[in-house]
This record gives C-alpha cells, sequence and structure tokens, in this order.
C-alpha cells in the first residue's frame, strides 16, 4: 500500500535509520508498507495488521512514530503475505513465534539477511513438527532432524535464492516429514540415520 505521509512523518522516517535497516520503501512524499507488527501497550504480544485496515494515515504515523508498530520491508512482507493467510490457520503458536522474530529483527542493531530471516522463522515450525512428532527436540533424534532438515534448506536456499517464503516452508515440511518417517521405520537410533536424511539433499 502507498501510504501519502504528511512531510514531519516522511522527514522523520528518511531520518531514522532503524525503521527497519533503510529497506522500507520510503520517500519524502510517503511510503510503501503493506503490513505493520503492532506492540501496544510494550506487552510483547505482537500482532500483524495490514496497513489497508487503517482508516487514517495520521494514526498509522502517530502508532509508528510512537514505536507502537512497526512497518515491515519487502522480504518481511513477503513472510507475512504467507503468515497472515495460511500460518495462522495451520499454527497459531507459529505465527506468533514469527511474530516475536520479526519483530526483534527490527530493532536489531544490524539487518537480517533475507536467507536468515527465512531460515530463523521455519525453524520454529520445524521445532513444533518435531516436538509434536514421537521424539523429544533436545532427543538425538530430534537434533538429527534439525542438523538435517537446515544443511537440506540451506542447500536448497543457496542453490537458488529466488525461492520464497511459502517455497522454502513446503519443501521443508515436505523434507522433515520423510526424515521423522525414516526414524519412525528404523526404530531405533543408529549412525547412518543422519546420513539418510541428509541424503534427501
Amino acid at each position: 500500500m502507498r501510504i501519502s505521509a504528511t512531510p514531519s512523518f516522511s522527514n522523520w522516517l528518511l531520518s531514522v535509520k532503524r525503521y527497519p535497516f533503510n529497506e522500507l520503501r520510503a520517500t519524502r512524499h510517503g511510503f510503501t508498507c503493506k503490513y505493520v507488527i503492532c506492540d501496544i501497550n510494550s506487552n510483547e504480544k505482537y500482532s500483524c495488521v495490514p496497513t489497508k485496515n487503517f482508516d487514517h494515515v495520521s494514526i498509522l504515523e502517530d502508532l509508528i512514530m510512537q514505536g507502537e508498530c512497526k512497518p515491515l520491508p519487502p522480504d518481511m512482507t513477503n513472510i507475512m503475505d504467507y503468515m497472515f493467510y495460511w500460518g495462522l490457520q495451520k499454527s497459531p503458536r507459529w505465527y506468533h513465534k514469527v511474530l516475536s522474530t520479526l519483530s526483534g529483527m527490527l530493532v536489531g542493531p544490524e539487518p537480517c539477511e533475507r536467507k536468515d530471516m527465512f531460515m530463523e522463522c521455519i525453524y520454529w515450525l520445524v521445532r513444533e513438527m518435531i516436538m509434536d512428532s514421537s521424539y523429544d527436540f533436545y532427543s538425538n533424534e530430534g537434533q538429527i532432524v534439525m542438523d538435517a532438515w537446515h544443511g537440506y534448506c540451506c542447500h536448497w536456499y543457496d542453490y537458488n535464492n529466488k525461492f520464497s517464503f511459502q517455497i522454502l516452508t513446503s519443501m521443508s515440511q515436505s523434507f522433515v516429514v520423510d526424515c521423522i518417517k525414516d526414524l519412525d521405520s528404523l526404530g531405533f537410533l543408529q549412525p547412518h540415520n543422519a546420513v539418510h536424511c541428509g541424503t534427501v539433499m
């Protein structure tokens, strides 16, 4: 959504270099932002709100300047396009973990690379899938699945960094399901289990 901002807000947005990482598309005449992450009353219970839901731009500007809303740059918008309409239905717990993760990245001292951003958000889904399986996340089996997923996901992202968050998430889910099935079929942990999962790459 292209928002025609007031001069005072636009000047403020351009001067504050942390909203966020200089990647928000902004000029002195306005800014482009599809979503904002809100943390009203600083209770760390985040919500994602489409900017089109704000009837008055001045209200949105005030919330951003007060630090209660953070506008999302393009890569985070790609994540929330998926999470807002599908991730929330799949797992509210995962959805809120992603919101918390993105909010933390927005106030970090350094920009977060697209790959790391995607990986960290998907990590919470993989962690949840392992916990919902017959394996403890902190067990050897759980760590084998996590390590195998990380190598697999990094490999495919590096091979084609144009992958969207949706594609990388879908691939990760399928891979983790297969890894867990492999461990289930073996019935016990053997050294070649990690290799078996990893060879899917």
